[in-house]
């Protein structure tokens, strides 16, 4: 993958060009759920726990927090 060069008129550009070349160039790319032992039909219990225990449904802090749907939806499409 080519690296992009720094752009000083777009902050924050670099930080969020560095987070997409991430996984690509650890080969976490090449990791899928399924080689760790993860079920599609697991993808529903994550979401749920993702939501409700780390208290990104707190809608007081997090206005536009992601729903279970959400992430449910995230984690399927992801599936491998």
């Amino acid at each position: 993958m080519q690296r992009r060069k720094l752009e000083p008129q777009k902050p924050g550009y670099g930080f969020v060009t560095a987070l997409v070349q991430l996984p690509h160039e650890t080969e976490m790319d090449k990791l899928s759920m399924s080689e760790f032992g993860i079920k599609k039909e697991d993808c529903a219990k994550i979401a749920d726990r993702t939501v409700n225990n780390t208290g990104i449904a707190d809608m007081d802090r997090y206005p536009e927090a992601l729903t279970v749907a959400d992430i449910q939806g995230i984690l399927e499409r992801s599936y491998k």
